[in-house]
């Protein structure tokens, strides 16, 4: 075997194992985080309506999260609105599901910041942020620019500003 076909082979199996992560992660995003699916089960073993309204919670934030995300022809974010006050009844499988959401579609955070209108609710802003800065801390300093600590969680906004001042310590100067 030549040293090209040595080559070959080898950049077409990596190719394979590229297209397979791929696919794995496409799949991850697509599905409910671990921690819901157990909690789901345990919700089907106890109470029936329990586990209605859980699988209504969980509906009613990806149906929410595919519009707020959805774009138009040119490419841009439609101007969908984001409030789920009132329809969810389980705040954990929220947050939960948010995380999840975010950490998969970098778009939802991007939106947000661009128009900070776009998301009514303070807590469902607060967990999109806390979810960001979870996987991305270093955007820490937009939400400081873009938000006032009355506007998200009190908890949330020390959190960006903790992240925002280790990484420009220059902040708290300017705010």
């Amino acid at each position: 075997m030549t040293p090209e076909e040595k080559r070959r082979k080898e950049d077409e199996r990596a190719a394979a194992v590229r297209a397979r992560a791929k696919e794995r992660q496409k799949r991850r995003a697509d599905a409910l985080p671990p921690f819901l699916v157990a909690n789901g089960w345990v919700l089907k073993l106890l109470s029936s309506a329990d586990y209605f309204a859980f699988q209504n919670d969980v509906r009613t934030i990806k149906d929410a999260f595919a519009n707020y995300n959805k774009k138009d022809e040119q490419g841009n974010f439609r101007s969908d609105v984001l409030n789920l006050r009132g329809f969810i009844r389980y705040p954990l499988v929220a947050k939960r599901l948010i995380r999840h959401i975010v950490k998969y579609n970098e778009g939802v955070f991007d939106k947000m910041i661009a128009d900070k209108e776009s998301v009514t609710d303070i807590e469902t802003c607060s967990y999109i942020i806390d979810a960001e800065l979870r996987y991305h801390p270093d955007h820490a300093k937009q939400v400081i620019d873009t938000f006032n600590p009355e506007e998200v969680n009190p908890r949330v906004y020390d959190k960006a500003l903790k992240y925002a001042t280790r990484l420009y310590p220059n902040i708290e100067k300017t705010k």
